[in-house]
């Protein structure tokens, strides 16, 4: 961006989708933003499992998510199971590039929000645990994340929870690891940018030049600098 400080209005597509992400209870926060990601767990169903060929189908011969937690934790109860296989759907197939995330660290003190800019993926587990192996004291700082299932995103800023309006309070006591949170959007884009407006375009994360969504790197410097 040649001239960031002409820019003052952040334009984000009118189908942006917003959503909670946690970082189990934030544990694992500083490594999403290390590493620019975010994750599910249960890593007996994975997306490349979730693809194959052999995997079960439903009624209109999609990869049925709910049966493949049903025969992958068969021990668990139906509600988990219904919950679980939920949220990993909603994960692959709701979530889309260009969707804002908001991740709380441990306690809830503060929130990191990003932009997802990639398609579902699994990630390496000989690589996750070297990973883990190398943590400690005399090596990786923070807690290593072993979930498989994960998008990669760009993280924009951080806010203290003191920050959030009093209508996104109730966030603070959610335990779920993914809520579409799209009903709240009118009290996230204010802590993404101060002056923003939504237009009718799709998300581009490799169109350069213009302050938009559509440059994620440019919203990022806007927000930090």
């Amino acid at each position: 961006m040649n001239n960031k400080d002409t820019f003052e209005i952040l334009t984000i597509p009118d189908d942006t989708s917003y959503w909670l992400v946690r970082a189990d209870g934030g544990k694992y926060l500083d490594d999403y933003i290390e590493n620019s990601f975010i994750s599910i767990a249960h890593n007996q169903v994975t997306i490349e499992s979730i693809h194959s060929d052999d995997s079960p189908k439903d009624g209109l011969k999609n990869p049925d998510i709910h049966q493949m937690y049903i025969d992958s934790y068969p021990h668990q109860t139906k509600h988990w199971q219904t919950i679980a296989s939920s949220q990993c759907f909603e994960f692959i197939n709701n979530m889309k590039i260009g969707d804002v995330v908001l991740t709380p660290g441990k306690s809830s003190d503060y929130f990191a929000i990003g932009v997802i800019t990639g398609d579902p993926f699994d990630a390496d587990k000989s690589k996750l645990r070297t990973k883990k192996e190398n943590s400690g004291p005399n090596g990786i700082q923070y807690k290593v994340d072993q979930n498989l299932k994960r998008r990669n995103v760009t993280w924009m800023k951080t806010i203290h929870r003191s920050s959030l309006p009093g209508e996104l309070y109730w966030i603070l006591s959610a335990h779920q690891a993914i809520f579409n949170i799209s009903s709240y959007a009118e009290y996230i884009d204010p802590l993404i940018f101060p002056l923003f407006q939504k237009a009718n375009y799709k998300f581009n994360p490799n169109k350069p030049g213009i302050f938009q969504w559509q440059s994620v790197d440019d919203v990022f410097l806007m927000v930090v600098d």
